[in-house]
């Protein structure tokens, strides 16, 4: 659903900008049923959210709901190699 939506904004923005180039990144289809709107509404209801969004994510999100956000996860850490791993 998101990426119709995408696709209508980029379509709008090239008539708006016909100069800027749209360029989509496709999440792992491990991620492929999360939603901004998905990880707000459950944020919004007190659910663990960790694990979908890093915690600056969280704590603006945070903000925006006045309220802290649930962030269990562990921390994750990009190294050189491109793979998430676990630091303590």
């Amino acid at each position: 659903a998101d990426f119709e939506y995408e696709q209508q904004i980029g379509w709008a923005n090239s008539e708006l900008a016909p100069g800027i180039e749209l360029c989509c990144l496709f999440c792992s289809s491990e991620y492929a049923y999360l939603s901004a709107t998905i990880l707000k509404e459950v944020a919004n209801l007190g659910g663990e959210c960790g694990a979908w969004a890093p915690a600056y994510v969280l704590d603006a999100l945070g903000r925006k709901l006045e309220r802290p956000i649930r962030n269990n996860a562990p921390k994750l850490y990009l190294r050189h190699e491109d793979k998430l791993v676990h630091r303590d």
